[in-house]
Formats: C-alpha cells, structure tokens, sequence
C-alpha cells in the first residue's frame, strides 16, 4: 500500500498486524525470521506465517523480493502511516459526539512517560475548537442516542 493508495481501508486483520509489527521492527525479514519472532508466541505453523505474508503482499501492505531460497518482505506502509490511518479509521466509523469518550479511554489505559504527557498537553493547549460537534449516527434513526437530539 503506497502513499498514493492511503486513502484505502487499511483492512488488515490482528494477525496480519503481529506480521506486520515483527517487519517493522526488524526493516525487513523473511519468513524464517518472522517465524522465529511469533511462532511460538502466536503457536502459528510456518504455513500459516507463510500465507499471512501472501496476503499482507497482495493487500499491498508487504513488498517481496526473492534472495536465494526465501523472499525478503519489507513494509510498503510505515508503522506511523498504519496506526495513524487506523485511528483515523475508528474514529470516522463512530459517531462525532463519541469521539472524545474514546481519545479518553485510550489515555487513562496507556502507559505515558512525563514527556508524552507534556506533549499532550501542549497539542489540546493548540487545538481549535469549536461550540458544537455536529452527530453523525446512523440518520435512518432520526435521533442521535448520545445527545438525545436529531441528526441531520
């Protein structure tokens, strides 16, 4: 998935993420150093490590290029890109009014270092905001169940 393709779903499953995570830890890895990362962890057989690989390359998420008897895989998409776009993703399927509950949640449940936190502070000390946050639940239902109000 390239940067011209980022408007795409990012569409991967939570085992194509923990693929994923070891080759951008690692910059590149073949299926044998995948293996050696989280097929234990995971209790996954070479097989199955080796058909998550074809489907992250044909999602376009994985590039290969063969170098003797294995395929090197490297990411098309940086880790950055994926999470940003994932985020972006969970919060264009909920409900503006709901937004602010879920930065929330994924706050108080994160390990922050002194820095993270000023860093925070000093980008909710930048942000513009605005009087009302407009609902965007589903219209067939007329009223929003969060606000108690009609959407629009």
């Amino acid at each position: 998935m390239k940067n011209d393709n980022m408007k795409q779903h990012l569409n991967i499953t939570n085992s194509e993420m923990a693929v994923m995570r070891v080759i951008w830890s690692m910059g590149k890895a073949n299926s044998a150093d995948v293996e050696a990362q989280i097929a234990e962890r995971q209790n996954w057989t070479v097989a199955t490590i080796k058909t998550l690989l074809g489907r992250l390359v044909k999602k376009e998420m994985l590039a290969k290029v063969r170098g003797g008897r294995f395929y090197t895989y490297t990411a098309n998409i940086s880790e950055d890109e994926a999470l940003k776009k994932m985020g972006e993703e969970l919060l264009s399927e909920t409900c503006k009014t709901r937004q602010p509950m879920i930065l929330s949640n994924l706050i108080k449940s994160t390990s922050l270092t002194s820095e993270d936190v000023k860093q925070l502070k000093t980008l909710l000390d930048q942000k513009e905001t605005v009087t009302e946050v407009e609902c965007t639940c589903i219209k067939d239902f007329g009223v929003c169940i969060h606000m108690g109000h009609y959407a629009m």
